[in-house]
Formats: structure tokens, C-alpha cells, sequence
């Protein structure tokens, strides 16, 4: 999803953004810190994400906002209490009774900002010396329905639990339980008003509790709000002195990675994919072909795809025979050679990755030579374990892309095993350290000097973004029980055959709503995670032909059965 607005970039630059005066509160003494270098990009700017979790329990929103609150009061913490502001003169940072570093900015670190957003101005955090109730850290509302859920117009149509897998509504469908009204929904909300980053709505039910959480996406990504998240529990639980210190408040730790050698660097090399890199005339030509069909393609419809366990696995078993019957076996030792992963090995995001592309692509010519650009986006501090401590909290923005560089004659004729096993190595190929480097280093270089971000592949190319956050795991990670009122539910989303036993104060279902966007968006897939019993949670946005193509592949696994 990401990625797609960024689109904005490159076809219309980050815009002006200039703050307007109305309902503005400015303090003197605030702390003003910068955002980092991944941060503040126009796509970022575009995009608001509410993330709304259902939980089949009676929650106290009270002790849920007092939790977060208090995290938020914490040194470190603070920063994402404070408030978004953009400075028209250029990047300052005033002092702060609460560090003493400076903030150094040389002519080679924070790259995305292009000539052209520096024009509108530099964004950056003011953080209030005090929270108070007329400047809290967060902001909060609460809705209540004295009813089931199951008895609400619109809420009683939250996707559930099926026996065999089911395409359902489409998060966008649930906005309005996203957020209170006249909520901050875009970037000039912020700027004109005295909002906090992070905005709260929870509504209750007599046997249920929607929790929701919005964020530009300029001030984390996914691995960032599970970080919060996480600590949030912590803090719920009483065990304050658990919660993580809390990395990058005022220097950007990224920085050391785009200067000097770090310690135990491997030998720096250029981007595998450099040379695929789109320019001049090849960039126009995508651009124009990426316009056209968004205006004149087929209309994209919104859905939430529920794929089972034992479909999940009928999946991945059809991909391991694949890869046994030869020939992708000896491509893909040579394609890994060196990594520590068996042969046969496929993990159910290649397969997933590997079996909707397919399902993306079926309705288009099956003997073209097309490119067909599959770009994962993957998160890079687990990664980079010299610049990241996995001890401390970063909680911004650190993502990047593998790119599967493919034809749409490559995507129909290849079996799903091998299909996924090319994924799989490329994934292998472009994460290693270097790799991960190489490609942050070009991707900031780029936006500093042409304010777009780089694309791989043909001219004409297809592109089909996935974004999974089954890495974050937050149907484990939220622990919500500490603020448990009740337990009246008699719709547990756990209660069809073989199901384990509904965790009480955890999400029974997850999704996030893309609340404002630069552009539409298209061949999107969100992996949103695996729930309690293993059943994948995935939102995509699909033309109708893809969606027919998914409903015959459900139907040839014999799911619906």
C-alpha cells in the first residue's frame, strides 16, 4: 500500500503542504525534533492509516487510553505525543532540557527531501513540555452502542471466521467505526490544528470492543506500531520497567548506515537491480502506460480474503510437489547458493505471494512478454543488526522492497512452486546486509536528486505490490486482557469445529483502513496476519477478473467443498 502512494512522488511531487492559521496552537516551549530521513516523503505525507481491531470482550477504554497515555509520558516516548508542524526556513531543532546532541545535518543525510519539498517545507515534531488535558499526548474518543454487535447495521458485517475460505467486505467499508467525526484524517489537519500524532477511537458493545488506532504514516511503519504496541501492553500489565528505551528521538540512527563503513560491514557492492532502474524515456513511457490504466482500466473492487489453515496448507503442499517434480530444484540451489535454507523449502508468504500473482494476472494475455514487476516490501531493522539495536524501540519509518522482475508468459506458464521458489530467491538475493544497504543508500541518493523513488523493471511493466504483517504477529503481540470489563460474547470467531478456544482481551480479527491516499490504488495485496488457529487475513484490492480467478482457484483446492 505503501508504495502506491508513493507514486505521488515522482508524478506530481510532494506539494506545497503549507500550514494554514485556523485552529493552529503553537507553544513557545515546546521540543522541536526532527522526522527522519524515511519519514517525511511525500507518500508518507499522502497517507493516513486507522488500524481497527475487533475484540470479542468488553473493554475498559478508559484504562486503554490512561494505558497509552502514560506510555507516551515516558522519556523517548514523548516524541509521539508530540504535535506535526512545517517550517517553511529549513530544518532546526530547538534546545531540549531532555538531550543534548545537536542535530547535524550534512549535505549527503536526510535525501528525501527534494528541492521540491523543501519548497513547501521541512516537517518536524514540537513536542509540549507538559501533556495536559487541553494538550494531551494522544487523541481519544469513544463511541457506545447499547447493543450486541451482531445487532449494529454496519458492524455486525465485520468480516468473520468461515468454515471453508471466503472473500467479505472490504475494510474501506468500515470507516465510519474507524474514527470519530471531524477527526484528523490528512496531513493539513495536523498542520491546522493542535492534534497529536496518534488518534484513539474505541466503541463499545455489550459483548464486544472495536480499538483503533490512526497515524500518518510519516511517524511509523507496521514493525513501528508493534513496537508501541507492545510497550503499550507492558504498561497495561504494570510492568512499566519492561518497556523498551526508545531509539531515534532526536538523531536518526539510519544516518550512520548511509556514511562511514559500519562495524562488520561486508564489503559494500551497487544494488543488484541498478541497472533495471527506470529513466528518461523508459520512466515516462511507465508512468503514461500507469495512468492510462488507472483511468481508463478496470474499476478495482475492495475485499477481505479469510484463507483457512487447511487451505493455507493444501496451498503449500500443491508448491512442494511442484518444486519435486524437478527442474526448479537444481534453479533454485544455484539462485540460493550459499544461503542456509533447504532446497524445498517455501514459507506460505512465497506461496501466497506466488498463488494471487497468478490469480492478478490470469485475466491478461498469457503468451505476452509484459513485465510484471512483484514488489514485497519488507521491513529492514532485523536486518541491519548494526545500526538497530533489537533491545530498544524505533518507531518510524524503515522499509524498503524486494523486487521480482517477471512476464505475465513467466507468471501463466510457470507451476506455483517454481513460481514461488523464484520469489523466495529473490527475496534471498536483495535482503542480505549489503543488499538491504546498497538499496537504501540509491533509494535516498534518488529522492535527493530526482524527488522520485526508483522502480525496477520495463518501461511497460505491471506492477503487483504485497505488503505482509504476519511478521508483526499482532494477534499474539496484543494483550488487551489487563483491561477486561466482561466476556459476554456468544459469537467467538474461534467456535467452528477443531478451533482452539478464543484467547480472552486479544483480537479475534484485524484490519487497516487507508484513510486518505495521492492516488487510487490497484493489484494491491495486505497480508493483515495469521489469527489464534493458523487462518490468514488478507485485503486486497483487485479488479473483478482477479477476484473470479481467486473463486475458481478456491474452488479447484476443493475448499468449497
Amino acid at each position: 500500500m505503501s508504495l502506491l502512494s508513493t507514486l505521488g512522488l515522482f508524478l506530481w511531487g510532494p506539494g506545497d503542504g503549507r500550514p494554514t492559521a485556523l485552529g493552529r496552537t503553537d507553544q513557545v516551549g515546546d521540543e522541536i525534533l526532527p522526522l527522519h530521513c524515511l519519514d517525511d516523503t511525500a507518500g508518507n505525507r499522502s497517507l493516513l492509516l486507522a488500524w481497527t481491531m475487533r475484540f470479542d470482550d468488553v473493554l475498559d477504554p478508559h484504562r486503554l487510553h490512561f494505558g497509552l497515555a502514560r506510555l507516551l509520558h515516558r522519556q523517548g516516548w514523548r516524541k509521539l505525543g508530540g504535535r506535526l508542524r512545517m517550517n517553511v526556513s529549513g530544518p532546526r531543532v530547538s534546545n531540549s532540557l531532555t538531550f543534548s546532541p545537536p542535530w547535524r545535518i550534512s549535505s549527503g543525510q536526510f535525501g528525501l527531501i527534494t528541492d521540491r519539498a523543501q519548497k513547501g517545507g521541512k516537517l518536524e515534531v514540537h513536542v509540549p513540555r507538559v501533556f495536559t488535558q487541553q494538550r494531551p499526548a494522544v487523541g481519544f474518543s469513544h463511541a457506545i452502542h447499547e447493543m450486541r454487535i451482531d445487532e449494529h447495521p454496519l458492524a455486525s458485517q465485520l468480516p468473520r471466521n468461515t468454515p471453508h475460505a471466503s472473500t467479505q467486505a472490504g475494510s474501506d467499508h468500515f470507516k465510519p467505526l474507524a474514527m470519530r467525526q471531524g477527526a484528523p484524517s490528512k496531513l493539513k489537519d495536523f498542520l491546522s490544528s493542535d492534534a497529536p500524532q496518534l488518534t484513539l477511537h474505541i466503541v463499545s458493545f455489550h459483548d464486544a470492543t472495536l480499538v483503533t488506532l490512526s497515524w500518518l504514516h510519516l511517524t511509523t511503519d507496521g514493525m513501528g506500531i508493534r513496537s508501541l504496541v507492545e510497550a503499550w501492553c507492558q504498561v497495561l500489565a504494570g510492568r512499566d520497567e519492561q518497556v523498551p528505551p526508545f531509539m531515534g528521538f532526536a538523531e536518526d540512527p539510519l544516518d550512520k548506515a548511509l556514511g562511514a563503513p559500519l562495524k562488520a560491514e561486508p564489503p559494500r557492492e551497487p544494488w543488484v537491480l541498478q541497472g533495471t532502474v527506470l529513466a528518461g524515456l523508459g520512466f515516462v513511457l511507465f508512468v503514461i502506460r500507469f495512468l492510462w490504466e488507472l483511468v481508463f482500466g478496470p474499476k478495482p473492487e475492495s475485499h477481505m480474503l479469510y484463507i483457512p489453515a487447511h487451505t493455507m496448507r493444501a496451498l503449500r503442499d500443491r508448491a512442494l510437489i511442484d518444486l519435486q517434480s524437478g527442474g526448479a530444484l537444481e534453479e533454485t540451489t544455484q539462485t540460493e547458493r550459499g544461503a542456509t535454507t533447504s532446497s524445498f523449502f517455501l514459507s506460505e508468504n512465497d506461496v501466497l505471494t506466488a498463488w494471487l500473482t497468478r490469480c492478478v494476472c490470469a485475466s491478461r494475455s498469457r503468451t505476452s512478454s509484459r513485465g510484471v514487476t512483484v514488489v514485497s516490501m519488507f521491513e529492514f531493522r532485523s536486518r541491519l543488526p548494526q545500526v538497530f539495536d533489537p533491545m530498544k524501540a524505533y518507531v518510524t519509518n524503515c522499509m524498503s522492497q524486494v523486487w521480482t522482475l517477471l512476464t505475465l508468459r513467466e507468471v501463466a506458464e510457470m507451476p506455483l512452486g517454481h513460481l514461488a521458489a523464484r520469489i523466495r530467491a529473490t527475496l534471498l538475493e536483495q535482503t542480505s546486509v549489503a543488499q538491504t544497504l546498497a538499496q537504501v543508500r540509491l533509494q535516498t541518493e534518488a529522492l535527493k536528486g530526482s524527488g522520485r523513488v526508483p522502480i525496477a523493471g520495463q518501461p511497460g511493466c505491471w506492477l503487483v505490490t504485497f505488503s505482509n504483517w504476519s511478521k508483526m504477529r499482532f494477534f499474539d503481540v496484543v494483550d488487551f486482557s489487563p483491561a477486561i470489563i466482561d466476556c459476554k460474547s456468544t459469537t467467538s470467531p474461534f467456535d467452528i469445529p477443531g478451533a482452539e478456544e478464543y484467547r480472552r482481551g486479544r483480537p479475534a480479527y484485524l484490519h487497516s483502513i487507508p484513510i486518505s491516499h495521492s492516488l487510487p490504488v490497484r493489484n494491491t495485496v495486505n497480508v493483515m496476519g495469521k489469527d489464534a488457529t493458523g487462518n490468514y487475513w488478507i485485503m486486497a484490492v483487485l479488479d473483478s477478473a482477479a477476484w473470479s480467478e481467486v473463486e475458481a482457484e478456491l474452488n479447484e483446492l476443493g475448499d468449497r467443498r
